[in-house]
């Protein structure tokens, strides 16, 4: 495995805290999951305001498990929590689930941590007035210029020319296909600007990641998906009493929580988180500002914020009761 590091200082204006934020863009010999990865391109941004730009090249086509570790590793040291892709959700993140799978890595990239600026693009395309989203498509509208001209097919071709003859240019050649990929998806988060609820929240709890995938209120039942970075335990975790339904697979947790509806004198709407399950008291017995951290729609607008808010609380409280404080 072949591993490049180069550090780049960005002058460009970020629509949001990039800290723990990484980009990440791949290349592969084949689109099926059971060809192998040829590149893992990153960039981690610093607090010093630099960034660090990696790329992990399966150099000698058989450093495709060492490049899966050292992403790990990375995503790991540097504390990421969200990433930022171009067709993430549908090839990056699927393909090096399906490799990890392969190798038995109990990791897993959610897509619910993921900002796929192609799936932003079409979500809002009105904003834009072209033809198609693919990526050169999408960076000549923000105004980027290409300093490569080849293809992902054509990269696919080269690097099977370069495994058979170590040719140096035409690694160079496919590592800058990679890098402007990356290098681009800086300026192209400019498309983000006026865009609402880019970020899915996350907390970590029994040391994993927990990000809300999605959120769903039917009738009197708040019903919320949420995606871990890695699996929670070699069993199911399952519980269904007192108004709550929780099942936690593999890395995926899906909870049911039933809610109180109420109208005032003025005709609003409220709906409420019904605290009698995990608090044993009436919504009618909290004090003022213990209701209003249950509020979770007013006239039919859902407040995302205390959603997470007491999903998370919810989680942290079954898992005590389902763990019994012995997971590690």
């Amino acid at each position: 495995m072949l591993k490049i590091i180069k550090e780049i200082t960005s002058e460009l204006i970020m629509p949001f805290d990039l800290f723990n934020t990484m980009f990440i863009d791949i290349e592969t010999d084949g689109l099926s999951h059971k060809n192998k990865l040829v590149i893992i391109g990153l960039i981690e941004f610093n607090k010093t305001g630099t960034a660090n730009l990696i790329q992990l090249f399966n150099d000698d086509y058989q450093s495709e498990r060492d490049m899966l570790i050292e992403l790990i590793q990375i995503i790991r040291t540097h504390d990421t929590d969200y990433y930022v892709s171009f067709n993430g959700n549908s090839f990056d993140f699927p393909f090096l689930n399906a490799r990890f799978k392969h190798y038995k890595i109990n990791f897993q990239l959610s897509k619910a941590a993921n900002i796929d600026l192609l799936r932003l693009s079409r979500q809002n395309q009105a904003h834009f007035g072209i033809s198609d989203f693919k990526l050169k498509s999408v960076e000549k509208f923000v105004g980027i210029n290409r300093t490569d001209t080849i293809s992902g097919k054509d990269s696919i071709l080269m690097f099977q020319a370069y495994i058979e003859g170590k040719s140096e240019a035409l690694k160079r050649a496919i590592l800058l296909h990679n890098y402007d990929d990356l290098i681009n998806m800086i300026p192209l988060l400019k498309i983000t600007e006026r865009m609402p609820k880019v970020f899915n929240p996350h907390i970590v709890l029994a040391n994993r990641k927990w990000y809300i995938a999605l959120i769903q209120l039917k009738s009197n039942v708040l019903t919320c998906v949420i995606n871990l970075d890695k699996r929670l335990s070699i069993t199911d975790l399952y519980y269904n009493t007192g108004g709550i339904f929780f099942e936690c697979k593999d890395s995926e947790a899906i909870l049911k929580i039933d809610t109180i509806h109420l109208t005032d004198s003025n005709g609003n709407h409220y709906q409420f988180i019904d605290s009698k399950p995990l608090l044993n008291l009436a919504l009618d017995q909290l004090n003022e500002d213990m209701k209003n951290e249950h509020l979770i729609a007013y006239n039919g607008n859902l407040l995302d914020n205390h959603i997470a808010a007491q999903t998370f609380a919810t989680i942290d409280h079954l898992l005590e009761l389902l763990l019994h404080d012995t997971f590690t």
